[in-house]
């Protein structure tokens, strides 16, 4: 995906709720893991990739506990679904996830300097100033 891409991924990532369950770094250990184990998007193989659209768009696992984000979830979503194009810069951003997480290992992500292209950057700690010498 492009970088504006990637960019509008990491806001539909945070738009649809997706770090509750993914986490933040998308390695699967959020908070709302529903009958069993939420899944590492860092490390999906071919075929989830084959079938993203079917899976967040279409509830192809809404057994597994993944909405089926193409009509309202409900609270907090009461209006809210995901476009075909949101689904494709989510897809876009989770590619970056990956690729950064092949380069830098399973902790790169959480150890990089900086959150991934898109996501929202956290402020930089203050700077204590030193007393003159």
């Amino acid at each position: 995906g492009t970088a504006r891409q990637i960019a509008d991924g990491a806001k539909v990532y945070n738009k649809f709720f997706c770090q509750k369950c993914h986490s933040p770094e998308a390695d699967g250990s959020g908070a709302w893991a529903l009958g069993g184990e939420v899944p590492d998007l860092r490390y999906m193989p071919r075929s989830i990739h084959q079938q993203f659209k079917d899976i967040v768009l279409g509830g192809t696992h809404l057994p597994q506990g993944m909405p089926k984000f193409s009509v309202p979830i409900g609270q907090p979503l009461l209006k809210t679904v995901m476009t075909p194009e949101e689904a494709e810069a989510l897809h876009a951003y989770i590619v970056d996830l990956q690729w950064r997480a092949y380069k830098l290992g399973p902790r790169g992500l959480k150890g990089v300097d900086g959150a991934p292209r898109g996501a929202p950057q956290k402020a930089p700690p203050k700077a204590e100033a030193r007393p003159g010498y």
